[in-house]
């Protein structure tokens, strides 16, 4: 149990202790609750031990809190009903998906940006995007950072946007395509979120302006496929209007 406030928003990715020395823990309780997945809890999720943070703790104690002062019982079941909603809202709603996917085509498919958008309309969120986030904190655009730098250099840029993204709460955010191809981006990402892959075939894909999208996209998505696999909670088809998107995901929240 982690009393402390040792990777608490915001000075997440930092843990009190390294659980791979305790190899009959049977299970992990987290007393923070901001983030949703502490590098704590994170760890325990990746070694299979049972885990939960602390934001039912902080329901269940003002249960008992307005119990006291208003001298009334509360039914349990208001605790699980609290602890379910707050997890939702404070959790992120997280777009991966193939370069390029970030504009929308004529007639097909719904890019990430578009979908994001449309999407914290629907849930009442704000909406962002690591590819904006990338190219506000260094002048110029990722297509001429990658020039200017090398893919290597620009994914170092996009890791350090997506690191001050994920720790925010109750946002729809929108990756770019190559963010997956980074480990380190999934406990990022994965932190505060719930993660969509928006899957959309190859040749509904734009390549203008994207240079890493010039060459053989097909040979692209198959070195990225199990990335995209890997990080992905849900998968939706991304091939039919912004709605259809929209919706898809909306009915995987409920």
């Amino acid at each position: 149990v982690n009393t402390t406030p040792v990777g608490m928003y915001p000075n997440c990715g930092v843990s009190p202790v390294d659980l791979s020395l305790f190899p009959k823990l049977e299970g992990v309780l987290d007393i923070v609750y901001n983030p949703a997945r502490t590098v704590f809890v994170l760890q325990a999720e990746k070694l299979g031990i049972p885990y939960m943070s602390g934001l039912y703790m902080l329901v269940a104690q003002a249960k008992r809190t307005a119990e006291v002062f208003e001298n009334r019982k509360i039914p349990d079941s208001e605790t699980e009903r609290i602890w379910k909603k707050l997890s939702f809202e404070m959790q992120n709603i997280v777009l991966i998906g193939m370069p390029g996917s970030g504009k929308s085509t004529a007639g097909a498919g719904s890019g990430k940006s578009t979908v994001a958008a449309r999407l914290a309309e629907k849930l009442d969120r704000i909406a962002l995007d690591s590819d904006a986030e990338v190219e506000e904190k260094n002048g110029a655009t990722c297509a001429q950072l990658i020039e200017k730098y090398g893919e290597a250099e620009f994914r170092k840029l996009e890791s350090e946007a997506i690191a001050a993204l994920g720790k925010r709460s109750g946002a729809v955010i929108a990756t770019g395509g190559g963010c997956v191809t980074r480990e380190e981006n999934y406990d990022l990402l994965h932190q505060n979120g719930i993660i969509f892959w928006l899957k959309r075939d190859i040749d509904q894909l734009p390549r203008e302006g994207r240079p890493l999208s010039a060459g053989d996209l097909a040979a692209m998505y198959d070195r990225r496929k199990a990335c995209y696999e890997r990080f992905a909670d849900h998968i939706v088809d991304n091939n039919g209007t912004v709605e259809d998107t929209v919706q898809a995901i909306l009915d995987c929240l409920k």
